[in-house]
């Protein structure tokens, strides 16, 4: 999967110059907590809604609302953004881009494509993603297996389904068990087969962990 699958593309975009007052206009209307900031249609930085909050008067403050609102309108969104901008490429895999988020503590990168921007990719939108990949709202049947680590175990379980005649629908490998065997998830259509495949699996000698309908 590659970050232009699950990107925004085309994101909204505030010039450098603009006020904090129409950056938090432009931010309440359209929902958005980050915002990637331009000079003419080049990528300077980006402002979240904590950075607005940091230059913004605090609710403490004995000032009129015509006084916060006058120093709104003359601060600007350069004095609020962060210049240093963490980006990837609508073509970088998506665990990548979701490391490069964690190592980098943030919560969106900018996508460039060249110079360009192409989108926004966002901490909700790596969490869709992984809802997808272990299909988290796919009706179906789910297995956790629990099997050595050697060749031919993903041979061996796909010639189970084959031979059961059953469609896998999603897959994921991971080794991080305590006692270092690999753990295998995977979802099946809805079939009826669900203790015979457990049945099977376990003759093979590994061991269903969990084996549900969804």
């Amino acid at each position: 999967m590659l970050v232009r699958e699950r990107m925004t593309p085309n994101p909204i975009c505030v010039q450098v110059d603009a006020s904090i007052a129409e950056l938090t206009n432009l931010m309440k209307q359209n929902k958005l907590k980050k915002v990637p900031v331009v000079k003419g249609d080049q990528l300077v930085g980006i402002v979240t809604d904590k950075d607005v909050d940091r230059v913004s008067p605090s609710g403490a403050t004995t000032l009129s609302v015509f006084e916060i609102g006058a120093l709104l309108s003359k601060a600007t969104v350069k004095d609020a953004m962060s210049k240093d901008v963490i980006t990837c490429t609508p073509e970088t895999c998506i665990e990548d881009a979701a490391i490069l988020m964690r190592d980098n503590h943030i919560n969106a990168l900018v996508v460039l494509n060249g110079d360009k921007i192409a989108g926004i990719i966002t901490e909700s939108d790596m969490l869709d993603s992984f809802i997808a990949m272990l299909g988290g709202r796919t009706e179906g049947n789910r297995y956790v297996v629990s099997a050595d680590n050697i060749p031919g175990v993903l041979n061996q379980m796909g010639g189970v389904t084959h031979e059961l005649g059953i469609n896998m629908t999603h897959f994921v490998f991971t080794q991080c068990t305590s006692d270092g065997k690999a753990e295998l998830v995977f979802r099946t259509t809805k079939d009826g087969k669900i203790e015979e495949v457990s049945k099977k699996f376990e003759s093979l000698g590994y061991t269903v962990v969990d084996a549900s309908v969804r």
